[in-house]
């Protein structure tokens, strides 16, 4: 047993027993006899004994170990590794790249030197444990020295690199040496596996591309760090960019791994949120199935209005199923790809008449920084790179010549023909890599205490796990000038600050020729960004349209949107419907609207239903049935009051007309005739005729000639009742002093009209009726001052009716002293109609109320107070003089007298 397990806590060892079983399982499985191995070619490195793999080795004082899944899909059955991911192999060279960049510099780690482990785990996770465990020993056996061991490429040649035994003693004192920490693996279900073992050693490990949610529980993970983003910022760029192009029914398909799962889940439940509907949500395993890849493309197939596919695995599972798409004619999609394979220069290469147009949310792109990097890449060939194992590996696929031609560096070919391959790709790992490995460095930095010249060497020689946990404690505080960002730091959960590009597939212009990344001129061009600010904490997302090409942009949607005045009608699912018409009632003002709603009181639909409209007031028109029968009357009453008026003026000197004073009687007919003003107000529209008018017009007649009526009875009553009246002859008995007194209370009264009008005044309101019908109506602001004037004119009215009362027993063919009492009750009944009208009615039904009121209260009165002077001057002139004039009075006084008589000797 390793001499570290006698430390372990008793959890921690539950956890490791089960990892030591499974390491166990899985030594057995791969220990086979020498030359019979199919995992790599023959020339190997043991591990402890334990196992076998090709690994690259860089020596130094403190070693940093590398996961890189180099070959794609190892297989657990027949432990073979298929062809080298370019792309990864790149990856690989970025960590050597920074460590020579770490050593070079004499102001990181003085007097250090970093070494590096290189292991591949293909992809597999079962792979990954194991090296992770041999780490972990780190008891690696002594070669012997017959065996064949190097680090070039291995070949059916002899392998003359490192065979003398001086080689192997360097090798394996670089063994001895101590692992600060792992660099890798790329994906989160092998980063989960042996982060969940390097945990219980405390041991650090920095991935560059795992983004499982799980990876950020720091109680399960503690010791787990890395250079990239958690997939909780990725799924919300992911749907984020599917509400920008209005996509509202997609399909989900992901691998059935903690990476697949967890991004899946997060998608799905954001895009309920956004009532983003998941026409399909699938997935399948990452140890391939045929049949359950080729049901979900059939899936897709079948599901015609499902346009957007938002496909989360790896590069190697992407390709997998894009295939069998392909296979299936699966095209006129837009694929939206996570970051694992989301600007993958193969997959755009080899599927690209499936996937063009396709959008991938990637890391950040940090091209610039990367310039040297890339430069450094073409300067590799295949004598000055044996510390990557795999790179002529690699190289030896494109090459036709006589292998062994090209182990003599003297006759090396250029290799700058093949610069346009994916190895030399601007890949935006290498970047996330090196920021791993500068972290690292940072963190050792400031365990080892060192300044700009040296470190302390005695704190070298502490244990393992102390040193771990000190390399682990500082991670959490570097800072410093990154490769993905300016001031690079973890956050509290471990991860990186979330930044993404978004890259569309586009064929290749004319003008960006050079940029195309395959034969059919197809390359990935960056369209937009999405990133986490950090003062904020909120989300920055941007699309330029000048980027993006919106010839392979689809609209993927259930159904159409319905338009303003109309709703949705759900049918299958929350994204399918149907667009139903609003209620002749009703409207909807926006797109996708759920209900109708009804216009309030006063408004109605506009013609498209979109929106409420004001009703137009209902105003009568002067040709209208009732205004024309108004005019016509008011005409007729209006000549009528002029006829009197003539006849009148004609026989003023006669009896009957001087014994009601004339002077009255111009006054009387002159506010009559005031009076046709009213009915032609009443039917006029209140917006053409203001309603600052029409009180004043409405209210004034009918109290001034309430004034003269009044008065005019007590001059009767007066004149009957009072036996002194007779005989003061002063200025107020004579006509002209009565007409002063007139004049005089109508001036009063009006004046005091006017100012309440003035003071609560009066103005125009829209009026709307039960059915909705809107009316114009005049109101008081206040409604005081409608009240007040209502109050006086009904004061007016009561003295006239008591004044009437009184006059009821004098003689009436001369003095008019009955027709006068019968126009005052008129008046009383006029204003009882009149006055509630005006209050509470509207439209129409006041308009033709106080119209035809006012025209019956002036006929009633020319009938009541002149029809018996008219008959008398026209057919009865006999009676017209001064003696039958002066009978009447004597009669009157006499019958008055005898009455009285009769009463006092009744009393006595």
């Amino acid at each position: 047993m390793t001499p570290y397990l006698h430390r372990l806590p008793t959890r921690p060892l539950l956890r490791f027993a089960k990892f030591f079983v499974l390491f166990h399982l899985f030594h057995f499985s791969i220990s086979i006899k020498k030359g019979q191995t199919t995992l790599h070619s023959p020339c190997t490195l043991g591990l402890g004994g334990k196992s076998t793999a090709l690994i690259g080795v860089k020596p130094g004082q403190f070693l940093i170990a590398g996961l890189f899944d180099v070959h794609d899909n190892y297989h657990p059955i027949t432990r073979k590794l298929q062809s080298i991911n370019p792309r990864s192999l790149q990856r690989v060279q970025s960590m050597i790249y920074a460590i020579d960049a770490i050593n070079n510099n004499s102001n990181l780690l003085p007097n250090i030197t970093l070494g590096l482990y290189l292991f591949d785990s293909g992809g597999s996770s079962q792979l990954a444990l194991t090296h992770a465990i041999d780490m972990i020993r780190n008891d690696l056996q002594k070669p012997k020295a017959n065996e064949k061991m190097c680090n070039c490429i291995n070949t059916a040649a002899d392998c003359n690199a490192i065979t003398n035994l001086t080689d192997i003693h360097m090798i394996q004192q670089t063994f001895n040496k101590k692992i600060i920490g792992v660099i890798g693996p790329r994906s989160s279900k092998e980063s989960i596996i042996t982060a969940t073992l390097f945990t219980t050693y405390k041991m650090p490990q920095i991935s560059y591309a795992s983004t499982s949610r799980t990876l950020s529980d720091k109680s399960r993970f503690g010791s787990f760090f890395r250079t990239v983003p958690s997939d909780t910022y990725q799924a919300q760029a992911i749907v984020d960019i599917v509400k920008y192009f209005g996509w509202d029914y997609i399909a989900v398909v992901s691998t059935n791994d903690q990476y697949g799962n967890q991004l899946r889940a997060k998608i799905v439940t954001l895009a309920s949120e956004y009532q983003i509907c998941i026409a399909i949500n699938a997935q399948f395993p990452s140890q391939f199935h045929d049949q359950i890849i080729s049901d979900i493309v059939n899936r897709l197939v079948n599901n015609v209005k499902v346009k957007t596919i938002i496909l989360i695995c790896s590069e190697a599972e992407a390709k997998v199923l894009l295939k069998e798409a392909q296979y299936q004619n699966l095209t006129g999609r837009m694929w939206l790809g996570s970051d694992a394979w989301g600007n993958s220069p193969v997959i755009a290469r080899t599927y690209s008449d499936v996937v063009i147009g396709m959008i991938g949310v990637t890391l950040l792109q940090s091209k610039q920084k990367l310039n040297k990097y890339h430069e450094y890449l073409k300067t590799l060939n295949l004598c000055n790179n044996n510390i990557n194992p795999w790179f002529n590996e690699y190289w030896y696929q494109f090459m036709s010549d006589n292998v062994t031609d090209y182990l003599k560096c003297g006759q090396m070919k250029n290799l700058s023909n093949n610069y346009s391959i994916e190895f030399y790709s601007k890949s935006s790992l290498a970047a996330y890599v090196m920021d791993g490995v500068y972290a690292f460095a940072y963190a050792l930095h400031k365990v080892l205490k060192c300044n700009n010249i040296f470190c302390h060497s005695r704190i070298i020689r502490q244990e393992d796990s102390l040193l771990w946990r000190d390399v682990t404690q500082n991670l959490k505080r570097v800072r410093f000038n990154g490769y993905t960002t300016t001031q690079f730091k973890f956050d509290h959960m471990g991860n990186s600050r979330p930044k993404y590009d978004i890259f569309q597939l586009q064929l290749a212009k004319d003008s960006d020729s050079n940029k195309a990344e395959s034969s059919k001129h197809l390359y990935f061009k960056k369209i937009g960004t999405w990133e986490i600010n950090e003062t904020t904490n909120s989300s920055w997302f941007m699309i330029s349209e000048n980027n993006l090409s919106r010839d392979h942009v689809v609209s993927s949607r259930c159904s159409n949107d319905c338009q303003p005045g109309t709703r949705q009608y759900i049918t299958t699912s929350k994204c399918c419907w149907q667009c139903l018409p609003c209620l002749k009632h009703q409207i909807s003002s926006k797109i996708n609207a759920d209900t109708c709603t009804s216009c309030k009181r006063g408004s109605k639909p506009n013609n498209n239903q979109t929106d409420c409209v004001e009703i137009s007031p209902t105003e009568s028109k002067l040709i209208d049935p009732i205004p024309l029968v108004v005019l016509i009357t008011t005409a007729v009453s209006f000549l009528l009051t002029i006829t009197t008026w003539l006849i009148i003026f004609k026989n003023r000197s006669t009896p009957i007309v001087k014994a009601s004073n004339i002077a009255l009687t111009y006054t009387l007919l002159f506010f009559i005739g005031l009076c046709h003003v009213s009915p032609v107000m009443f039917i006029l529209p209140k917006a053409l005729v203001g309603c600052h008018y029409i009180f004043p017009v409405i209210l004034l007649p009918p109290a001034n000639l309430n004034i003269v009526i009044i008065n005019k009875i007590r001059i009767i009553v007066k004149l009957f009742k009072d036996k002194s009246f007779s005989r003061q002859v002063n200025f107020w008995n004579r006509d002209i002093g009565k007409f002063i007194l007139i004049i005089g209370e109508i001036i009063i009264i009006n004046s005091l009209i006017l100012v309440i009008t003035a003071l609560d005044p009066v103005i125009i309101e829209r009026y709307v009726t039960e059915d909705n019908l809107v009316y114009f109506r005049c109101k008081t602001r206040y409604e005081l001052g409608a009240y007040l004037s209502m109050a006086i004119l009904l004061i007016i009215t009561t003295i006239s009716a008591y004044l009437t009362y009184r006059a009821r027993h004098i003689p009436a063919r001369f003095h008019e002293a009955k027709y006068v009492s019968l126009a005052s009750l008129l008046i009383c009944f006029f204003t009882c109609i009149y006055i509630p009208t005006i209050i509470f009615a509207h439209g129409p039904v006041q308009s033709t109320i106080g119209a035809f009121g006012m025209i019956g209260l002036i006929i009633g009165i020319l009938l009541c107070l002149f029809t018996n002077k008219i008959y008398v001057i026209l057919f009865v002139p006999q009676v017209n003089n001064r003696q039958r004039t002066i009978m009447e009075i004597r009669n009157y006084t006499f019958h008055k007298e005898l009455t009285m008589s009769g009463s006092l000797n009744a009393i006595s």
